[in-house]
């Protein structure tokens, strides 16, 4: 009904623009006469009305309302025409724009970015049907965080057979990475397709980026279908941090939208959700980001004239074929880096220390255990599953209640739960055979209580096994068993080799509950207790001046052993502040030096794209790139000032102990 109505008005628009090209026929022709007479009566050329008198008229004589009296249908065919104008979209589509070209808009607060998803389904987990679900119809447990954009990863994931889970889901949640051709081969730079697609089931929440305010909110049906601009003041230039610029965010391909235009949001803020609308042949966001002297946001690199120009007949090709990729290039930047970037942003000044310590104050909370990395996808530990059996003629059930997972080296335990126990007992083996320890190896009635008994297994080997039951009743096999590291580490884990060496060589423990935490942060009192340990340098007992550390506190031997051989220092207001997150950068100068090695304080180098040579940690960041002792995040980056992870301390201490 919408369509229709724009169609009549834009019907009366051109019929507004007929009759006035009629009528300026008609008032030419009655000019040219009241010029004619003008020259014979010899009289000056004045300034003519062009309305209906067939006399000249002084200009101070000309009204145009006496125009629209006299041509009521004009004047009433130039308001629908104007009218129509406005409910065609063209006004409202930049009125915002145009206002706020004029006065400006407030420069932003910025404190950061975050990815536009949060969270995304486990793809490669999905049944068909799950597949074609909206959000809010998948449950909880089917999600896993948004993968790492890694056009690595994706290349990898490409091949289904080889490939992991992570890296699977990885290429399906990225079909169209940054200026990409739509071939869905997982590469960057070979089309001209702006920013990039993200699956997402329809009805995915969408999230502001970064803070900043809405200059476009639109539901059109066409091209970029419902999207939303968003425009970030005076932030810093990705290419030069001491730089400030304006950059606008484009989220598109929208079902709905949650903010207006002229609003402003904050970091985080759910601004609309997925759809397909517009030219989408699936559900996905698009996601880019604008400089801001793109000629329009969003900005699209070619029209249908350079499809043409180029000899090619659909947009599909165009982008295939890399139409406009220099000015997709000139005005854009990689959205995923831009995120990436500043992911964890901290104010530069705060941070330019010469100190090898830069902290984020936080409680003291001190566990006695450490380290990290991202974890990829969630464990899920699948529902025991019980398996009916028939003994001599009555209904029984025989299951194996385990968690399905073991650490290798330590003893495992088993439940098992039977109804009915014939005389001869039930036979428990594995199919690790000889290399798992099964006590006991036959279970007998009285090994029953409550219907339920213990087995424990113990193997120093990490391949997946199952547990077997033997008896009259047949052979009924566990679900499998997976080895890891730590609970909450498989031996899959990217970082499972390093977090073995620190196992093994007793510098962690883990946490009560049988968890590493690979994904916790490090605070400055266990680095300087797995430091020192992994190290092997006899601590001390002694006392230190810190105000907050006590003698009686489990680190306080550790860091007065720091302290003295000039490891650590403490702050200028007497404090050590233990429970404070360490960071990266911090980490890695006190791993390199207390492990022995020398480093050229000196060297003025950018061994990283966040890494200037004149900072102080540059020289250390030049080592590890050397010796790849740390990953880098999304776009190369490897954001200094970002708190470490367990994980990530554990790879920097693992790679120093084989350099060494």
């Amino acid at each position: 009904m919408k369509k229709l109505f724009r169609i009549l008005l834009f019907l009366l628009t051109i019929g507004a623009v007929i009759a006035l090209v009629t009528n300026r026929k008609e008032v030419e022709k009655v000019s040219k006469k009241a010029v004619r007479e003008v020259k014979k009566v010899k009289i000056p050329l004045q300034w003519f009305d062009h309305g209906f008198k067939q006399k000249p008229i002084h200009r101070k004589n000309f009204v145009w309302k006496r125009f629209f009296r006299e041509n009521p249908l004009a004047y009433f065919l130039i308001a629908i025409g104007f009218v129509s104008l406005l409910g065609s979209g063209l006004v409202s589509d930049y009125s915002f724009q145009l206002k706020t070209s004029l006065i400006g808009l407030p420069s932003t607060h910025f404190t950061g970015t975050v990815a536009p998803v949060e969270k995304v389904p486990n793809w490669v987990a999905l049944s068909d049907a799950e597949r074609r679900m909206r959000y809010d119809q998948l449950p909880e447990s089917k999600f896993i965080p948004l993968p790492e954009y890694n056009p690595t990863t994706f290349q990898k994931g490409k091949n289904y057979n080889t490939a992991s889970s992570t890296e699977r889901n990885a290429y399906i949640t990225y079909p169209v990475p940054f200026l990409g051709n739509y071939q869905l081969d997982g590469t960057e730079y070979s089309g001209s397709h702006t920013g990039l697609d993200i699956k997402v089931p329809i009805g995915t929440p969408i999230r502001a980026i970064a803070n900043g305010v809405v200059i476009k909110a639109l539901e059109k049906k066409t091209d970029f279908g419902i999207h939303i601009v968003l425009a970030h003041v005076d932030i810093p230039d990705p290419e030069n941090t001491n730089t400030k610029t304006t950059l606008f965010s484009g989220y598109a391909h929208l079902s709905e939208l949650n903010v207006r235009e002229g609003q402003t949001v904050k970091k985080g803020d759910i601004i609309g959700k997925s759809g397909e609308s517009g030219m989408a042949t699936a559900p996905h966001l698009h996601f880019q980001v604008d400089k801001a002297d793109a000629p329009f946001k969003l900005y699209w690199p070619f029209m249908w004239a350079d499809v043409t120009n180029a000899g090619l007949t659909s947009y599909f090709d165009a982008v295939k074929y890399g139409v406009g990729k220099e000015n997709a290039m000139k005005y854009g930047i990689h959205p995923m880096n831009f995120v990436a970037q500043f992911e964890s942003y901290v104010n530069q000044n705060l941070v330019a220390s010469t100190e090898e310590v830069i902290v984020i104050p936080e409680p003291v909370e001190i566990p006695e255990v450490v380290i990290s990395e991202p974890v990829r996808a969630p464990i899920v530990r699948d529902p025991i599953v019980e398996t009916p059996v028939v003994e001599t003629g009555r209904d029984s059930s025989f299951a194996f209640q385990t968690d399905r997972i073991f650490i290798p080296g330590e003893e495992k335990i088993v439940k098992v739960r039977a109804n009915l126990v014939a005389t001869a007992g039930i036979e428990i083996s594995s199919t690790l055979r000889h290399l798992a320890d099964i006590e006991p190896r036959k279970l007998h009635a009285n090994d029953f209580n409550n219907g339920v008994a213990e087995v424990r297994i113990t193997t120093d080997s990490d391949n997946t096994f199952k547990l077997v039951a033997s008896g009259d009743f047949g052979e009924i096999r566990s679900k499998s068993l997976r080895a890891q590291i730590f609970s909450d580490v498989p031996v899959t884990h990217s970082s499972a080799e390093a977090i073995k060496y620190l196992k093994n060589e007793n510098i962690v423990q883990g946490y009560p509950d049988g968890t590493f935490k690979p994904d916790g942060t490090l605070n400055r009192a266990e680095a300087v207790k797995i430091l020192l340990t992994g190290n092997d340098i006899n601590v001390q007992n002694g006392n230190t001046d810190f105000a907050d550390v006590k003698s009686t506190d489990w680190f306080a031997n550790y860091i007065a052993t720091a302290v003295n051989k000039g490891i650590v220092k403490g702050y200028g207001d007497g404090q050590f502040k233990p429970g404070n997150k360490i960071s990266r950068a911090e980490f890695l100068k006190v791993a390199i030096l207390t492990a022995g090695f020398n480093v050229n304080e000196n060297l003025a180098t950018s061994p990283y794209r966040d890494v200037q040579g004149d900072t102080w940690f540059a020289p250390y960041f030049a080592f590890a790139k050397t010796y790849t002792l740390i990953g880098t995040k999304r776009g190369g980056y490897v954001v200094p000032s970002q708190p470490i992870t367990r994980a990530e301390a554990a790879e920097v201490m693992f790679k120093l102990s084989e350099i060494r």
